[in-house]
């Protein structure tokens, strides 16, 4: 089995549960996340109206649009270079003299019962932190601390 036409997925909607996250430059998989959301693109459109023409206007596409990718898991307190990465950027990568570094995000949706077969893949291009959120702390609850990373890119393409 080496290919996504080897698994028992390829007409069928594959569980989405089973997924890696690479980022560039820091080796292996970061992370076992719980959730990866964001992964959409929206065609901007803009109407046009023709003189004399009262039935429609004409709509003609303009750009495409990204929303941030966001990536949850349970809070991990060992220093990672992914979490290095994201302090520099949120905390020190906007203040004078300092360089936002982007990567590429790998997003790779995994076919659970074929030896982690790769279905789909995303990439997104040039992506860097622009949000970092813990879950809240409550006493009266036994959950998970969950943090919360979003990323901004420029944008993705199967991979």
């Amino acid at each position: 089995m080496n290919s996504h036409y080897d698994s028992k997925y390829p007409r069928l909607a594959p569980p989405a549960f089973f997924f890696e996250v690479m980022i560039d430059g820091f080796g292996s998989v970061q992370g076992a996340f719980q959730e990866a959301s964001g992964i959409e693109v929206t065609a901007e459109v803009e109407s046009i109206s023709e003189a004399g023409l009262n039935t429609y206007s004409h709509r003609v596409p303009k750009r495409t649009s990204y929303n941030n990718l966001v990536l949850k898991r349970g809070y991990v307190v060992e220093d990672s270079a992914m979490m290095d990465w994201v302090q520099q950027t949120l905390q020190d990568g906007i203040s004078i003299g300092n360089k936002i570094t982007p990567k590429n995000i790998l997003v790779t949706l995994l076919d659970p019962g074929y030896n982690t077969i790769p279905l789909r893949s995303w990439n997104f291009v040039n992506a860097y932190p622009v949000k970092w959120s813990l879950g809240s702390l409550n006493s009266q609850e036994s959950a998970l601390t969950i943090e919360t990373i979003e990323f901004a890119y420029s944008y993705w393409k199967f991979a």
